[in-house]
């Protein structure tokens, strides 16, 4: 097994933990928005019976519900397509460098999208627009990578027919 493939399974190592980490990521930051939501009564009519305080409900809690929302919208925006990026950079990478260069920001993005949700929900700005922009960018050099490692591939491959 050469060097090469090492970095192919740790690459795809690395995409399966970080899809798990954001997996519960999410999971943990709807059950929060959940319960703001209930805070805030402003669950659907069915949710009754979890106790809605429409009596004891102030504005900070609707702008706290609010916020959580807009956390859950924002990351169900970003992070599937951020791994789709991914999953398909990871599929076609044949070099070691493009390799090293994915683990990278796969790791980066990951780490950018959990302070994403810490900032957003204690308004920490401008870090809450780092984070975001940041990982956005991963996504951005991820699919220049994917292009990249596509077209060497593919002049690889034709030089190959041509000498053949």
């Amino acid at each position: 097994m050469g060097l090469n493939q090492n970095y192919y399974d740790t690459l795809n190592a690395v995409l399966m933990i970080n899809v798990l980490v954001m997996f519960l990521v999410h999971i943990i930051t709807l059950f929060i928005q959940g319960g703001k939501s209930t805070k805030a009564g402003t669950r659907t009519k069915e949710d009754d019976f979890m106790k809605r305080n429409s009596d004891k409900v102030t504005e900070i809690d609707k702008e706290i519900e609010l916020r959580w929302k807009k956390i859950v919208s924002n990351t169900l925006e970003t992070v599937p397509l951020g791994f789709v990026v991914f999953a398909i950079a990871t599929t076609v990478s044949s070099y070691s460098e493009s390799r090293i260069g994915l683990i990278v920001v796969i790791n980066v993005f990951v780490f950018m999208r959990m302070l994403y949700v810490i900032f957003f929900a204690n308004k920490l700005q401008p870090w809450r627009a780092i984070a975001w922009t940041t990982s956005i960018l991963c996504i951005l050099v991820a699919a220049i990578i994917m292009v990249v490692d596509t077209f060497k591939t593919f002049h690889v491959l034709a030089n190959d027919v041509d000498t053949a």
